[in-house]
């Protein structure tokens, strides 16, 4: 989204600094960006979590944290963020 509109890519894994940087090129309005923070805030976590193994507390691997439940939220999470990107892109 960023290379379409000409801007410089944030170095950043984080969706909602991405969101917070794509505010003023898409103008989103407060409610929308909300939402969006939202979801982005709830799937932040995950990107650590899930990719090191000594991320979270304790001796389990990290793929034994999530359930069915937890997977759908960040899906859920992430459908509403891809979504809004189709519609912006289109």
């Amino acid at each position: 989204m960023f290379l379409l509109n000409g801007a410089d890519y944030p170095w950043t894994h984080s969706t909602v600094d991405l969101l917070d940087e794509l505010k003023d090129i898409f103008h989103i309005d407060e409610g929308e960006l909300l939402a969006l923070r939202h979801c982005a805030s709830e799937l932040d976590p995950h990107y650590i979590e899930t990719r090191y193994p000594d991320a979270i507390s304790g001796s389990r691997a990290p793929y034994m944290y999530y359930d069915y439940k937890r997977s759908e939220e960040c899906l859920k999470n992430a459908r509403r963020i891809l979504e809004w990107v189709k519609k912006k892109i289109q």
